[in-house]
């Protein structure tokens, strides 16, 4: 299933290059809550809701996909992202709760 998921990223970015689209990775601290949306639901108040992302995981090698679809953290916490359960548990940062995630911008939904 990972492998699948991880072919069909790499095919859209390849694609996306191929057609002049640029896509940049940007690293942002990332922590993980119970998000009332879905299971590939993340939080973020500079991405639009709808946008779709691929997450990476340096620490662990591991990445996801997910779509932005709730609004947070607050600005006060310092953190760019929180990303639901199912999704930490996919990127291996469900045990230390908080990382420095490479995100790319895939589209919107």
């Amino acid at each position: 299933m990972y492998a699948f998921r991880s072919a069909l990223v790499l095919s859209f970015l390849l694609l996306l290059t191929l057609g002049g689209a640029r896509a940049s990775a940007e690293q942002l601290l990332s922590t993980w809550y119970d998000c009332p949306f879905s299971h590939d639901c993340v939080a973020s108040r500079s991405f639009h809701k709808g946008t779709a992302l691929h997450l990476f995981n340096r620490k662990t090698g591991r990445s996801a996909y997910a779509v932005i679809r709730d609004y947070g953290p607050e600005a006060w916490t310092g953190r760019s992202l929180d990303v639901s359960r199912q999704i930490a548990a996919e990127l291996g940062m469900t045990r230390d709760g908080v990382a420095w995630l490479e995100v790319i911008v895939i589209g919107r939904r």
